[in-house]
């Protein structure tokens, strides 16, 4: 085996993964929260869940500080400079 995943096996993720998102999504616009921060925190607790359960994702607690800082920490910064209020930032710096 190649390590690849199974086309079926490929889909189920991908369904499970959207099917994840939606109540994330909720959750996010409800609590006032980043997404994408919400996300990678409920996939993080998904994969554990799923080791938990007997199988082996590949992911470990280990890999979660490059993830934050290499995965999240861009996006997180992004969506802070795309949602500024620039007018508001020019009153307060005088």
């Amino acid at each position: 085996m190649d390590g690849r995943a199974a086309p079926p096996d490929l889909l189920l993720i991908l369904v499970l993964a959207f099917a994840a998102a939606v109540p994330c999504r909720l959750v996010a616009r409800r609590l006032g929260l980043p997404f994408s921060a919400l996300t990678m925190l409920c996939g993080f607790l998904i994969s554990e869940a799923i080791v938990a359960a007997g199988a082996d994702t590949g992911l470990r607690w280990t890999h979660f500080n490059a993830i934050a800082l290499w995965g999240l920490l861009p996006v997180l910064a992004f969506t802070t400079a795309v949602r500024i209020d620039v007018s508001g930032a020019r009153r307060h710096l005088g």
